[in-house]
């Protein structure tokens, strides 16, 4: 395949993992000394350590609601996890064989994230910056224009002054007949003073009441279920447009990734992937150990 014509395989497993534990662990001492100027966002300092407004919102995330009281709990169990943290890696716990491989994953995870947001950032922009004329969105409602077909009805009403005399004219039998009609439209656009009642209507000669805003009632009555017709070009323009920038978006977006692969040697480790051993969800570290297990506030 095309995409592959500079990929080569090798044996590199090994080379790879020792290669990110030791950036993992590179990076570590660069966190924690991060230097954050002083300003609004900075709540507290631990040594040369800053604690930022929004690493509290994140670490507050889930608790309801937010006090000063609870903002200063979370400002303290940040404190002490930091010291913690800190005193491990003085120890030289973080080089313990399986505290580094959870850390790797967690840094693993966390750099996927980011990815992955950055990628749907790179979709938005392309998809949003695509030139599109009147012309490609004429021609794309007429390929698609079913896609904007809706059920249209017809809804007889009768307005009486009162809710008694409308309930009257409700029960009784024969009915009279409606004395305005409101269609051929769709659900949607009927008039406000018939709905949501107008939508519990099911079959053709049910009837029901319906109350307007001025106070007044009315008998409605459903009279004709049309076949569903696609709406006018001009009423859903903004939904085929936004349809088309999607479809078109895509397309660009994926002959993008195929330009920036053809750009680069891609190296696949064909032995790696083939070799079934270390690829259980298992092996992911539990993240799920309350603060209060390890003497936390």
């Amino acid at each position: 395949m095309k995409r592959l014509a500079k990929t080569r395989r090798i044996y590199f497993q090994a080379l790879l993992i020792a290669a990110a534990v030791l950036s993992g662990c590179s990076n570590e001492v660069a966190d924690e000394s991060r230097s954050i100027p002083d300003g609004a966002s900075v709540v507290a300092r631990v040594g040369d350590v800053a604690i930022t407004r929004a690493e509290l919102i994140a670490a507050n995330s889930g608790n309801s609601g937010s006090t000063a009281e609870s903002r200063r709990q979370t400002l303290d169990a940040t404190i002490d996890t930091r010291m913690a943290a800190r005193e491990a890696r003085r120890r030289g716990l973080h080089e313990a064989p399986d505290v580094a491989t959870k850390i790797l994953t967690i840094r693993i995870e966390a750099q996927k994230r980011e990815r992955e947001l950055l990628r749907d950032a790179l979709y938005d922009s392309v998809r949003s910056e695509l030139p599109v004329t009147e012309s490609e969105l004429q021609n794309h409602y007429q390929t698609t224009q079913r896609r904007y077909a809706k059920r249209q009805i017809v809804v007889g009403r009768t307005e009486y002054s009162s809710h008694l005399e409308a309930s009257n004219a409700l029960k009784a039998k024969p009915a009279s007949p409606s004395t305005e009609r409101l269609g051929p439209l769709p659900l949607a656009k009927l008039p406000a003073s018939v709905l949501p009642e107008a939508a519990r209507l099911r079959k053709i000669g049910d009837r029901g009441l319906a109350e307007a805003d001025d106070g007044t009632w009315s008998v409605i009555e459903l009279i004709e279920i049309l076949a569903a017709e696609p709406l006018a070009f001009a009423e859903v323009r903004e939904a085929v447009e936004k349809n088309y920038r999607v479809r078109k978006g895509n397309e660009a977006f994926r002959a993008l990734l195929d330009h920036l692969r053809d750009d680069v040697e891609i190296v696949i480790n064909e032995q790696a992937l083939q070799h079934n051993d270390n690829w259980s969800s298992a092996q992911r570290p539990a993240t799920n150990r309350s603060d209060k297990a390890v003497g936390l506030k």
